[in-house]
């Protein structure tokens, strides 16, 4: 029998004038007196409570407290209340204790975030169990204080905690997925707190419309790397009467039944040589030369356009590759030699010839100081105010050097670069 103080003085005296009993009027003294009947009843209630198996308890306490209040849509009587304010008492340590738990385990997720999604994945499943566990307990504190009109302080604490790391994987680290996973638990297990569930609504179509553009983006670059990849392809025969086939593809070059993977080839260098006899051009031979650190292949042929189609995709595949290890050894202060020329990150070291009678002479020059140009299959770097440093290094003769060329013509355009190794950041 659940009391109500306020209509039950009512239906008692009620009671007593039909029965034919005396009126009362001292209303103080009966209320006194139901005050006390309510608080035997609930020290009844509690002790064959406190006689359950903790489970146990958790459940029927839960599912007096949703039946009572329509899952914390009414109010419930005072007496229902102060059995939860008696359970919120005896559950507040271990539920204080455990909120520290979860705030642990969110540091150590937030210091380990940069190691990827991989890593911190399990940690949050961890983090979402004990939260589950935790918001069991406090299921029947949070339906009663809705039925109030209210939120439950500590469970809106534990949220917003909570919704603070979701918030913070989205935006310092882009981990969509896991951000959409624990807001929908957030809002499932704090279903009774109004305004948390109001937020995390807000949160979830954020999430929605983040992770369709990144999936809308991750198709498109899937669909670019797959033409990428096919653009890649080729395949001709090169020669007049014993021919040999060239074919290129994602997996690598082969050439005469040897094949480079793309990653695999560190040096490359192609040119062109027009004949003539007599002054009557008779053709043009284009060499292109490629190889990893233990060997070198060179493809000559008289066809402009074959020359054109593998050159473009040596510049998509092991360009790349080629044009960032010369960086990264030029960050870690490596000199790298081309001909006479020793190229630095800050500048470059060229040579003056001293002719019969004196010893040839070295100085640095920044990049400021130098020109670079191209005359007759070479790369010309010569000092703009003192012209005999110089050097000629031959397209040709030398691996790399269209992409050397290609970078010092990059960091002369970058106003903002002052060194080649600044390019690494564009």
């Amino acid at each position: 029998m659940i009391f109500n103080i306020s209509s039950s003085k009512y239906v008692y005296f009620y009671i007593r004038i039909v029965s034919g009993f005396p009126e009362i009027n001292d209303y103080e003294l009966v209320e006194n007196h139901l005050l006390e009947k309510k608080r035997s009843c609930v020290k009844l209630i509690l002790k064959r409570l406190n006689n359950l198996e903790t489970l146990h308890l958790i459940d029927i306490m839960t599912r007096i407290v949703d039946d009572a209040t329509v899952n914390g849509e009414i109010q419930a009587s005072s007496m229902l209340e102060d059995l939860v304010d008696d359970y919120k008492l005896h559950t507040q340590n271990f539920l204080e204790q455990e909120f520290e738990k979860i705030r642990k385990l969110i540091e150590i997720i937030q210091n380990r975030a940069e190691e990827g999604k991989d890593t911190i994945s399990p940690l949050i499943n961890k983090l979402l169990e004990i939260t589950r566990n935790w918001d069991n307990v406090a299921q029947p504190i949070q339906l009663s204080m809705k039925s109030r009109g209210l939120d439950e302080p500590l469970s809106s604490k534990v949220a917003n905690t909570i919704r603070s790391l979701s918030i913070e994987l989205t935006n310092d680290y882009g981990y969509v997925e896991l951000s959409q996973k624990i807001s929908e638990v957030i809002k499932e297990l704090f279903a009774e707190l109004p305004e948390i569930v109001e937020k995390v609504e807000e949160d979830i179509d954020t999430l929605d419309d983040l992770f369709s553009q990144i999936q809308e983006s991750k198709d498109k670059r899937e669909i670019e790397e797959r033409q990428f990849q096919e653009s890649l392809n080729y395949s001709v025969e090169i020669g007049v009467l014993m021919k040999d086939k060239l074919s290129i593809s994602s997996k690598g070059i082969t050439w005469k039944d040897k094949t480079y993977p793309l990653e695999s080839i560190t040096r490359v260098s192609w040119g062109a040589t027009r004949h003539s006899i007599n002054g009557i051009p008779t053709g043009t031979t284009y060499t292109i030369s490629f190889g990893d650190d233990r060997s070198t292949s060179t493809i000559e042929t008289r066809r402009g356009s074959v020359y054109e189609e593998v050159i473009d995709r040596l510049w998509k595949t092991a360009g790349m590759v080629i044009i960032t290890k010369l960086l990264k050894d030029f960050k870690n202060g490596q000199g790298l030699t081309f001909n006479n020329a020793t190229i630095w990150d800050d500048g470059v070291t060229l040579i003056k010839s001293g002719g019969w009678l004196s010893s040839d002479e070295k100085k640095k020059f920044g990049w400021s100081e130098v020109q670079i140009y191209s005359s007759n299959g070479s790369l010309v770097i010569e000092s703009i105010k003192e012209k005999k440093f110089v050097t000629a290094i031959a397209y040709q003769g030398v691996y790399n050097v269209h992409f050397l060329e290609q970078l010092i013509r990059m960091k002369f355009k970058d106003g903002n670069a002052r060194k080649l190794s600044d390019l690494l950041e564009k």
